[in-house]
């Protein structure tokens, strides 16, 4: 893992940062363009995971961009699915009956544990995806489960690092959103924390595993 002081720099080194980073906040903002924005995160831990050169990907071939985001989409929704079934099952039950709310605190308990494994699990599931470019390995649970094993230390601390950057870009923007620049900065913060992130997931990723895979 590298340190902290080197992810948040990374993405500044490229000559064309600002413009890039500024090209992301705006489309993020915008609810269908906003594709093209995932699109983007997964041209970039594409790059990260098959250790080619360059630290941002240019923003290029907008249709690609907007394919490869619905298919991130996809997978980050599927993954949070159960979860947020648990979480409507449990506010259903929980004023249903004298007891309901009991109920329902219980189940809705057990929603935001299941919520966090599949955050913890998400992840790896895009990486393992962009790594094999099929949708279904999104899905391997094993194998998925096997990767995280084989890297818990590093990939632990990844999802760690990638909470804490979270909550601090959170912090910052509703610290900065009483004087309204924060609802400005937000969205190009957030990609900016995104750009990061995959990079500490892509480095993180074992690659040697897939070409294994590739050779049995």
């Amino acid at each position: 893992m590298v340190k902290i002081g080197e992810l948040l720099k990374a993405p500044l080194q490229d000559k064309q940062w600002m413009a890039k980073i500024a090209i992301g906040g705006v489309v993020s903002a915008v609810p269908v363009l906003s594709f093209c924005g995932m699109g983007y995160i997964v041209n970039l831990l594409k790059n990260v995971i098959k250790k080619k050169e360059g630290i941002l990907p240019e923003w290029s071939d907008w249709g690609k961009l907007f394919s490869d985001g619905i298919i991130y989409f996809v997978i980050s929704l599927a993954y949070m699915l159960i979860p947020a079934l648990i979480f409507m099952v449990g506010m259903t039950v929980g004023g249903r009956c004298a007891l309901g709310w009991a109920c329902g605190a219980f189940i809705i308990f057990i929603a935001a544990i299941t919520w966090l494994g599949a955050c913890f699990i998400l992840p790896m599931a895009i990486c393992h995806y962009v790594a094999t470019d099929d949708i279904k390995s999104a899905f391997a649970w094993k194998v998925i489960q096997e990767k995280i094993k084989g890297t818990i230390k590093d990939y632990g601390s990844a999802y760690l690092i990638a909470i804490g950057l979270f909550v601090a870009g959170y912090i910052v923007c509703f610290l900065l959103g009483l004087i309204i620049i924060g609802w400005i900065l937000f969205p190009f913060l957030f990609f900016y924390l995104h750009l990061i992130c995959a990079r500490i997931f892509g480095e993180v990723y074992p690659v040697e595993s897939v070409e294994e895979e590739k050779t049995t």
